[in-house]
């Protein structure tokens, strides 16, 4: 009885080692294989903040890239 039991814990593990190894395999694939697509409508292009944002107390005015940064 007690090598059944051996049996079926070993089998129990193998299908579940089995489906987290496929479920990785399937998020890697979709990660990998999705088209780039852009974030916003003018990608590339630097966002151009002439004037002072109200509570901005930094003192940074001008030209910023999306990210914030100078």
């Amino acid at each position: 009885m007690a090598i059944l039991t051996l049996a079926v814990n070993q089998i129990i593990y193998i299908v579940v080692t089995l489906i987290i190894a496929l479920m990785f395999a399937l998020v890697l694939w979709i990660t990998l294989n999705r088209k780039a697509k852009p974030h916003y409508e003018n990608e590339g292009q630097r966002i151009i903040d002439d004037e002072d944002t109200p509570g901005d107390d930094s003192g940074l005015s001008g030209s910023r890239n999306r990210h914030g940064a100078e």
